[in-house]
């Protein structure tokens, strides 16, 4: 799990892609779906 945040965190091209439309609702609401679906993941592998 700590794998998977830093790695999340650490690429720049998402941030600098997220950073911009991180206020829209439907994309909080995309990413943390996005997140639940990776931890799920984890959790289960």
């Amino acid at each position: 799990m700590a794998c998977y945040l830093s790695a999340l965190s650490g690429v720049p091209i998402e941030q600098s892609s997220i950073k911009p439309v991180i206020k829209e609702p439907q994309t909080m609401r995309w990413l943390i779906e996005q997140y639940r679906k990776a931890v799920i993941g984890l959790v289960w592998h």
